[in-house]
């Protein structure tokens, strides 16, 4: 299961030029499920586009993440599968670091706008 996938389903942020998820705070976080038999009910959906946060996708012409990729996987078409796990895989890379992803790609959203969390004791959910 992708996280990320089921974040944007849950509405917390939108995909980037990079495949990244991009919250209303910028890309540096960490995901994580709760499988529940809780009956909640579904937030409204926040954005009208999967790549609504990405400013390149927005016309604003960003392009931040093209130019911070080491390994040139990511251009105004968008991010060379291929070519990205071509690096992340590479013996000179595999002995510089532990885990996976090359880890310059997480970037600041300078649009951000305040994400509250949502209360579910107010809302009589729990």
């Amino acid at each position: 299961m992708s996280e990320r996938h089921v974040a944007y389903a849950c509405g917390l942020g939108t995909f980037s030029l990079n495949d990244g998820l991009i919250t209303p705070k910028g890309m540096a976080m960490r995901v994580g499920s709760v499988v529940t038999l809780l009956k909640l009910t579904p937030s409204e959906k926040r954005y009208r586009d999967y790549r609504e946060n990405c400013l390149q996708f927005r016309n604003e012409k960003c392009g931040k993440c093209i130019k911070r990729c080491p390994a040139g996987a990511i251009t105004e078409e968008g991010h060379d599968k291929d070519k990205c796990h071509e690096y992340v895989s590479s013996e000179v890379l595999q002995a510089k670091r532990s885990g996976y992803g090359c880890k310059t790609l997480p970037l600041p959203v300078d649009f951000a706008k305040p994400m509250f969390p949502v209360n579910l004791k107010s809302r009589g959910q729990i």
